[in-house]
């Protein structure tokens, strides 16, 4: 399945970034050791370093904080976590419970996949299928025929510009002193057909506003677009659009 196919793709990309990064520090501290000779590959690696930048040669495998402590915390973070997925899809539940984007280094490539599995079970072609989005749950989701094996409930989204909050979820204004960046209730997200986004419209005519998901809040690389539910507040979709609101996979830039 295009799913299981991705985490075992990405779980290989992890250890081999992990490989790179010990190879390159283990080169470095042999030359600082006095164990071996300064190659330009190591001195390029040490200039970075020591100016606080993440080594191209890192960069080039995966574009993460551009601090290189931040950089190797987070990679070695989603190093573990993806082994962790790797083990779900080997148990057969990993989209039965919510997952965290920010634990993938491709969370886009993830996406994608989830189409193309979406676009199997319901024997349609893959260019048909539109991502739709809910803050309110799976349910309305299913109600529209999406099969539940399809959905995934993303977890830890982050939100910038305003919160989500009440029943049925709405945008609403961030208090004063709230933080920058306010997490997002969990967020079912599914590849529908023409007909079930018809029937998703049909139960719910309410005005939404769609953003882009972005990677980070640098917001530079876009992973896909969310539908944000307006509400009932004065101005409509334009003052949230005025407020600069931007949804996010992780909160590191």
């Amino acid at each position: 399945e295009p799913v299981a196919a991705f985490v075992v793709m990405e779980a290989s990309r992890g250890a081999a970034l992990f490989r790179l990064v010990s190879g390159d520090l283990e080169a470095l501290r042999r030359v600082l050791s006095g164990r071996e000779a300064l190659t330009s590959a190591v001195e390029r690696l040490g200039e970075a370093l020591m100016s606080s930048a993440v080594p191209s040669a890192w960069a080039a495998q995966w574009e993460g904080p551009q601090e290189p402590r931040a950089w190797m915390r987070e990679a070695v973070s989603r190093v573990k976590a993806v082994f962790e997925w790797r083990r779900k899809v080997a148990r057969g539940g990993l989209l039965s419970a919510p997952v965290k984007l920010a634990e993938l280094f491709r969370p886009e490539t993830f996406l994608n996949a989830v189409r193309q599995q979406t676009a199997r079970a319901l024997g349609v072609a893959i260019d048909e299928l539109e991502l739709e989005t809910s803050f309110s749950g799976r349910r309305e989701l299913v109600s529209a025929g999406v099969p539940a094996d399809v959905i995934v409930e993303a977890d830890s989204l982050l939100m910038q510009g305003a919160t989500l909050g009440g029943s049925p979820a709405a945008l609403q204004e961030a208090k004063p002193d709230a933080p920058d960046l306010a997490a997002t209730p969990p967020c079912s997200m599914a590849w529908v057909s023409p007909d079930a986004k018809r029937a998703l419209a049909d139960a719910d005519a309410s005005p939404r506003l769609r953003v882009p998901l972005y990677s980070s809040p640098a917001r530079e690389r876009i992973v896909a677009e969310v539908s944000l539910p307006v509400g009932s507040a004065r101005g409509g979709a334009a003052r949230w659009v005025m407020a600069g609101v931007g949804v996010f996979v992780s909160g590191s830039s």
